[in-house]
């Protein structure tokens, strides 16, 4: 399938789940220096000064660009990095009234956790480990500290820092494109989506949609390390079939379970509807793609796959709202 190249479509959505994670971006810290707020602000100060921080990273953040090749992953995530500490570096330097406080250390530990996470995946591809690895190993925990850190800002009643950016900026699927294949011999490992889903129309925490996106971003991954590794040609996919349509099966069963509640959290809520709408597209182009590879039909597998990497963008962005 020389069409589609060796793309790596897990390490694309694991990259983009780690930059839509880094919830805000910038430049080096040098760019703006900090003004350190000694004396403790009211609650309105506090929220338009944290808000207006978030407001500029937010703005830095859509500058700096996509990855155009995974070898610009960690230079990317680098870059990504010196923004994400002047966003604590600056947020730290404001005093909050005393019955904020708490939380507000709440939020920038998760914060601090969540960098550490993105540095630890920088450090471990800079070591040699596979992009693709890294990233489908750390990009939930990542998800999991974002949302928990914008749950926490939107308790604060911190309005911009509490929302996910609908202009985020993350690796586009298309730009990722590897040198080395992934081998067919490695498994992942299962994915538990038997677990019962909440009564349909129910609204449920935030940490049972933390739990379900983090299962959705596996079931997808997977199938993206299966898709990749069968990169070769209709043939290669067609020997992989019964596998990737069992990915698919799981991946439709999250989707379906995630469909049927609502989240008690405004912008996830808001991340929750945006992903599912966009979910079916790409469960319906996969299996199109397989039935194509099945019928021999070289032609029709590489337009489709043009279509299904369109489609992964705008879950992407669906990620991203």
């Amino acid at each position: 399938m020389k069409s589609i190249r060796r793309r790596s479509i897990a390490a694309a959505l694991a990259a983009a789940s780690i930059l839509v994670a880094a919830g805000c971006g910038g430049s080096k810290t040098a760019d703006k220096p900090v003004t350190q707020t000694t004396a403790a602000l009211t609650a309105d100060q506090f929220r338009q000064q944290a808000d207006a921080i978030c407001a500029d990273i937010d703005t830095k953040v859509e500058a700096l660009g996509d990855p155009a090749s995974e070898a610009d992953i960690v230079p990317y995530l680098e870059k990504g990095l010196a923004v994400q500490n002047e966003q604590i570096t600056r947020l730290k330097a404001l005093t909050p009234p005393s019955d904020l406080k708490a939380a507000y250390d709440e939020a920038l530990g998760l914060l601090q956790q969540q960098t550490d996470a993105i540095t630890q995946a920088k450090d471990r591809i800079s070591g040699g480990e596979s992009a693709t690895t890294v990233l489908a190993d750390l990009s939930p925990k990542i998800e999991a500290l974002e949302s928990q850190a914008k749950q926490k800002a939107a308790e604060l009643g911190l309005t911009k820092c509490g929302e996910t950016d609908d202009t985020a900026t993350g690796a586009t699927t298309e730009s990722l494109t590897p040198t080395a294949p992934v081998e067919t011999t490695a498994t992942a490992p299962p994915v538990d989506t038997t677990a019962t889903p909440p009564t349909p129309g129910q609204t449920v925490s935030t940490a049972t949609f933390v739990a379900d996106i983090q299962t959705f971003a596996q079931t997808l991954t997977q199938f993206g390390l299966t898709l990749q590794a069968a990169a070769d040609g209709p043939d290669a996919l067609k020997k992989n079939s019964s596998l990737l349509r069992s990915q698919l099966d799981d991946f439709d069963s999250i989707t379906a379970k995630m469909g049927g509640y609502t989240v008690d959290v405004p912008a996830l809520e808001t991340k929750r509807a945006a992903i599912v709408a966009a979910s079916p597209d790409i469960s319906r182009l996969g299996r199109e793609l397989l039935d194509a590879a099945e019928a021999g039909d070289a032609s029709r597998v590489a337009s489709i796959a043009q279509e299904f990497t369109t489609a992964l963008q705008r879950l992407q962005t669906a990620a991203a709202s």
